[in-house]
């Protein structure tokens, strides 16, 4: 992942991680997150400081037999300065459980590469949309009165000409 802002809330990423079952039977998978060791990261990157900025969902998934299960990855980076232009790894692995009599779960671990966009994203874009949505409700009920109250000063003089006069 390249151009990733630390935003400081919550979204979810285009790309999605398909988790097949090719088994004859159903089978549950869990996906979590880890931390990999400073020494085991691909050259260039850095483990990611915290692993909870990186949320696979579903956690846990039942998949049918011979088929697939889609897993969205959601980051959660916090908006600070300090974690512009940086290169980390996490690890993302997707395990099978074992059923009764079967001695070892399988499992793979998906290396995730992210890279930090170099510039915090503006401040507060979800902030701002919110005040632009007020404030356009606002507007609509102001107009809205207005055209009530004109319309009723309007047709007092001249009864069942105005907009909302009674008849």
């Amino acid at each position: 992942m390249r151009d990733v802002p630390p935003m400081g809330e919550p979204y979810t990423i285009p790309q999605n991680i398909v988790v097949w079952n090719r088994d004859n039977i159903e089978r549950v998978v869990s996906i979590t997150t880890e931390i990999p060791s400073e020494n085991s990261v691909t050259s260039g990157y850095e483990p990611i400081p915290n692993e909870s900025w990186v949320t696979p969902f579903p956690s846990s998934v039942l998949i049918e037999e011979n088929s697939f299960a889609i897993v969205q990855i959601s980051f959660n980076i916090p908006s600070w300065e300090n974690l512009t232009g940086k290169k980390w790894e996490v690890w993302i692995p997707v395990e099978r459980q074992a059923l009764p009599g079967e001695p070892v779960a399988y499992g793979v671990i998906v290396r995730m590469k992210i890279e930090t966009t170099e510039e915090l994203p503006a401040a507060g874009i979800g902030v701002n949309l919110a005040l632009l949505a007020v404030g356009l409700v606002i507007a609509v009920v102001v107009i809205c009165t207005g055209v009530w109250f004109w319309s009723r000063k309007r047709g007092r003089g001249k009864p069942g000409k105005g907009v909302f006069s009674r008849r």
